[in-house]
């Protein structure tokens, strides 16, 4: 499952090599755990494995809301600990990034 590939007209770019877990205790009380890494080849987040309260669970068995917040923190995590780079020039969308 891969994040927003661009925020804010920033396209990430990151040195990560490997992956990071992420610990998120929803409101609900669950404790959910994410493996996540950075794709050097899709220039984006995805998640590698995670866990509810301990137990297997797939991104895309959340909802449509909670997969959204889920994302919202993993992108803050990884721009707090390796941050996002400004492309010179881009101000637009993928396509408009292979003629840089």
């Amino acid at each position: 499952m891969k994040i927003k590939e661009l925020t804010n007209n920033k396209l990430k770019e990151s040195n990560m090599i490997g992956t990071k877990v992420y610990n998120w205790k929803v409101s609900n009380g669950d404790d959910v755990k994410v493996e996540y890494t950075f794709s050097s080849v899709d220039k984006c987040i995805k998640v590698v494995e995670m866990t509810v309260n301990g137990k297997f669970h797939r991104i895309n068995w959340m909802s449509e809301e909670g997969r959204n917040t889920l994302m919202e923190l993993l992108e803050k995590d990884f721009d707090s600990h390796f941050g996002t780079k400004d492309i010179p020039g881009f101000e637009g969308t993928l396509e408009q990034l292979e003629a840089i």
